[in-house]
Parts: C-alpha cells; structure tokens; sequence
C-alpha cells in the first residue's frame, strides 16, 4: 500500500481529522453497504431495509466517525489501483465531516445559556431531535411546538431567536443537508433521495438546493 491512512487524512482534511479519528480504528468494511444504511437510519432517514424493520431496529447506529474511517480506510487500499476511487472516498469523507462540523457550530444546541426570548436547551435539543426524526415527512409547526411545549405563535418567535432563521428555513437547511449525506453515502437517483428527505419531487429539491448551495444536486454530487 504506498500511503497510510493517516497520510491520507493528513492531505485530505488536516491536523482536525487526524485528532479525531487517529484514536479510532475499523477493519476494512465489506462491499456491502449494511454500514450506510445503519448510518442513515441512525440519523433518522427514511432508509428502505429489504431485512425488514424487525431486523432494521436490532442494529445499533454507527458513529459518524467509523463511517469516515471506512471510507478513509477503502481510499488507502485502493491508492496504488486506482486513485479515481481513493479520491472520491476522500471527498465524501471529507464532505460528510464538514456537513457535521457546520451542524456542531450551529447554536443552541450545545450552549448552555438562554437566548432572551429564544428556546430554553432542553428545548432547542427535543425539537431539532425531533425534526432529524420525521425529515422524511411533513413537518408542521403546531407539531414542534407541542414538542417545545409552547403555543404555535411562541414557538415561531422563540425558535427564530435561538437558531437565527425561521422555522421552515431551518427545515429548508436540514433537508439540504441529510440530501448531502446520502448523495455521497449512496448511490440512489436523485429523485429517491428528495422523496427520503422531504421534498415534494426532484424540481422542488433542486430549487431549494440550488437557493441554499449555489449548484444543482447534480453538479454537486459530481464534484
């Protein structure tokens, strides 16, 4: 194998990657995608499971972390035979940590103060549980509230101090995001992943997408 998989890391997403996954270590993952299709299903998407949702719910999730270390780990054995699929595991790596990074920064969630007239911690956590959970379907406003235990009208105001944007351009981003995930996790068409993630079809997915990234899902899944 001419390069490790922590050169790899190290040239592909820095010294912050390297310290999170350096500790961490997987065999290297069979072809089958059993692994994506626990990830997603640990992020709440509405994953089809041909095992069934007996055998579906008996899975444990799989951390983020092993996810990329996989993928970092099938880019190492392939470096010397084929460098197109060493660089593309890295990029969807590499995607998939800076989707998750932007989520991390993203407040209230892992803050502890209280935003005057905004969600209390508790909660901005059950609510945003709440939405990854149902992305898949409608999301309506009375129904996070409920989750908030707050008026509809509160709920609005409350949730637009803590998060910055309203409700449903919150909902907006989440989509666009888990839309990201599967694009480099899987390799379903794009009219599959808008149905899993909440769009009402393709165009309505490529609107939106184009409106919050600057490219089409197509455009983007090539780079």
């Amino acid at each position: 194998m001419g390069q490790s998989t922590e050169t790899l890391i190290r040239a592909s997403t820095g010294t912050y990657m390297l310290e999170k996954l350096a500790e961490q270590r997987v065999p290297t993952p069979r072809p089958a995608p059993q692994y994506l299709m626990r990830y997603l299903s640990s992020m709440g998407g509405d994953v089809p499971d041909p095992m069934g949702a007996e055998s579906r719910a008996a899975l444990a999730p799989i951390p983020l972390v092993d996810v990329v270390i996989k993928l970092l780990d099938r880019a190492a054995e392939v470096v010397d035979s084929d460098g197109a699929t060493a660089k593309d595991c890295i990029a969807r790596a590499s995607a998939l940590l800076q989707t998750d990074q932007n989520r991390a920064d993203r407040p209230p969630c892992g803050t502890t103060t209280l935003a005057r007239g905004g969600l209390a911690p508790w909660q901005a956590r059950q609510v945003t549980k709440h939405i990854d959970a149902v992305l898949a379907s409608t999301i309506r406003t009375q129904d996070c509230a409920k989750v908030a235990r707050l008026s509809t009208s509160h709920f609005r105001r409350a949730f637009k101090v803590s998060f910055g944007v309203t409700f449903y351009k919150y909902i907006n981003r989440r989509r666009v995001e888990r839309a990201q995930e599967m694009m480099v996790m899987t390799d379903q068409p794009l009219c599959q992943i808008a149905r899993q993630c909440g769009f009402a079809d393709q165009p309505h997915f490529t609107r939106v997408f184009r409106r919050l990234v600057g490219s089409s899902p197509a455009i983007w899944r090539r780079l």
